[in-house]
């Protein structure tokens, strides 16, 4: 947890200070997008291999269902929408 505060905080710092030349922060700004993309496909993948997730799905119900794909959604929608305002300059 540590760690993850201290990452937090220099990325935090660097970012606040423009403390990296613009062209890591093109290069920054791709791999972001890469990154979110794995990640959701990764946990699509985690979720379908499940055998006890997809064989109580009946059970679980479509809330489920719709909670994760709204938090899935919402946090596509939210990145773009933060890049669109910080990053709109640069662009």
């Amino acid at each position: 947890m540590t760690a993850i505060i201290i990452a937090l905080t220099l990325g935090i710092v660097v970012g606040a200070f423009n403390l990296l030349p613009k062209i890591f922060y093109r290069v920054i700004d791709k791999l972001m997008s890469v990154i979110l993309f794995v990640l959701i496909f990764v946990l699509i993948v985690s979720i379908a291999s499940n055998e006890t997730i997809v064989g109580n799905l009946a059970a679980i119900g479509i809330s489920a269902f719709v909670l994760a794909f709204g938090s899935i959604i919402g946090s596509i929608i939210l990145l773009y929408l933060l890049q669109q305002k910080w990053f709109k300059e640069e662009r």
